[in-house]
């Protein structure tokens, strides 16, 4: 087998190491693309290398996509397993492309450092997009290394990512310089941790919900009713610790909250609850003879719903369908979502006279969407049952944990199944709870003073820095210093 392949193969499978969840899985993103790298610093990889180690990387990540289609699009294994690889295939065209520049330029390895980047940022954005395994998310569980996102992001911190792996490379090309290029990309990583975060004087009670309500079962006629009672009790006990936040997840209650009269039950039996309780609802609005449906956060206080915001940022063939005329004439035998409507902006609500902000499942993963405005909180609800026990709840835990960093504020996600979680404005998993379970959580909090960081006020300014690298990369001129060029 041909060397470059070896190495694209290698690479590929240890990358795919980093995203699943064991202890010590972060230190695999920081060697991951060292062979890949090698690669390309030795001239040996072909274009399709590149794609090669895309549909790996992906295949080995994403195998449970065709559990959550066979299950929840109610098809067959031939369809979902097709569906699976078309994702792949379509997601390792990202790293084609960045290989067939990469080949092309003067000064391969800075395009491909720069270039990969760019492309995470890309495929996260277009066509819907695909926010989960950026580079950066791997170092969730080490949040030190991922202290610089408050000025440059978490695509900048991939960059530093590929900066240590490059120097592990040079390592392996007995270069020592090596050794300083990884000091350097873990030093500029972690340096902010020093920074003060001055705290208010207030403490917060958190409570989150996790009520472990599968989804049949939770819109089953036969159970409806004692699922909301099972629901409304479990905020009733939480409401019993005079917590000051009470979160539930994503679509708590299997009603049109604005619609079925039962809401306004629910409402009345919890206005003597003095806690804010920021609740995950569905409704939905008939606009010219047809249903489009809702996703939304409500902010109730004593039963009055205070403010509510529509999720905006919908997913691609969960909550609406492209090129929907097209596909279900092609695709017969697939249960294909109703679309749903989105929202206007990212809504900021008051909570205990606290700015937060309640982005609703993926909506978490795009950085620059939640970098808008100020706020002391980030509460994120969701529902991850589709995904099972597998590696995709931890993924999508993983993706929002570096806004916590961008934003220097707390987290409070409440997730249907789990995994629910606080996370502190220095990126520290303070609470997790386990998948599949019922459960009830406290946390006592100290909300950091309300300020912007360097990242919310130029979100956008790591993206240009790459794009000038790359082209300097492209072109053949060097930059950097004497000790560490690329």
């Amino acid at each position: 087998m041909r060397r470059g392949l070896i190495l694209a193969i290698i690479s590929a499978i240890t990358t795919a190491i980093a995203f699943f969840p064991f202890t010590g899985h972060p230190f695999f993103v920081l060697i991951g693309l060292s062979p890949l790298l090698l690669g390309i610093a030795r001239k040996e990889l072909k274009s399709k290398d590149f794609f090669i180690w895309g549909v790996i990387f992906y295949g080995i990540t994403l195998y449970w996509i065709v559990r959550t289609v066979k299950h929840y699009g109610y098809t067959t294994y031939p369809i979902a397993i097709v569906a699976y690889i078309l994702l792949v295939i379509y997601l390792s065209l990202y790293p084609l492309v960045v290989g067939l520049i990469t080949g092309k330029a003067k000064r391969p390895v800075l395009t491909f450092i720069s270039l990969y980047p760019l492309s995470e940022w890309l495929r996260s954005n277009l066509f819907g997009g695909f926010p989960l395994l950026v580079l950066s998310h791997a170092l969730s569980d080490t949040p030190l290394l991922l202290q610089s996102a408050s000025y440059i992001g978490q695509y900048g911190i991939s960059l530093l990512i590929l900066i240590v792996n490059y120097g592990f490379t040079l390592l392996i090309m007995g270069d020592k310089k090596g050794i300083f290029q990884i000091a350097l990309g873990l030093l500029i990583a972690s340096l902010p941790t020093f920074e003060r975060i001055n705290l208010e004087d207030k403490t917060l009670r958190i409570a989150i919900i996790q009520p472990n309500i599968g989804e049949e079962e939770k819109w089953n006629p036969l159970t409806k009713e004692e699922n909301i009672e099972k629901l409304t009790n479990m905020i009733k006990i939480a409401c019993s610790y005079n917590p000051d936040i009470i979160v539930t997840p994503e679509t708590t209650y299997p009603i049109f909250f604005g619609k079925d009269p039962i809401a306004g039950k629910i409402l009345e039996e919890l206005k003597n609850c003095d806690s804010y309780i920021i609740l995950g609802a569905i409704d939905y609005e008939n606009r010219e003879g047809k249903r489009l449906y809702l996703n939304k956060a409500l902010n109730i206080y004593k039963g009055k719903i205070l403010e509510e915001y529509t999720k905006n940022i919908l997913v691609p063939f969960g909550e609406y369908v492209p090129l929907r005329e097209i596909l279900t004439r092609v695709i017969r035998n697939v249960s294909w979502p109703e679309d749903f409507d989105r929202g206007k902006d990212l809504k900021i609500f008051k909570v205990e006279n606290l700015p937060a902000v309640t982005p609703i499942c993926f909506e978490i993963c795009f950085p620059e969407y939640i970098a808008q405005g100020q706020k002391s909180l980030i509460i994120s609800l969701t529902n991850d049952m589709w995904f099972g026990r597998t590696i995709a709840p931890y993924l999508h835990l993983w993706a929002g944990i570096p806004r916590s960093i961008e934003n220097r504020s707390y987290i409070i996600r409440s997730a249907n199944t789990g995994i629910s979680a606080i996370v502190d404005p220095k990126g520290r998993t303070l609470l997790k709870t386990d998948l599949f379970t019922q459960t009830i959580s406290l946390a006592d909090i100290r909300i950091p003073v309300t300020t912007k960081t360097i990242y919310q006020d130029f979100p956008y300014l790591t993206q240009l820095l790459l794009l000038i690298f790359a082209l300097k990369g492209i072109t053949g001129k060097r930059i950097g210093y004497k000790k560490i060029t690329f």
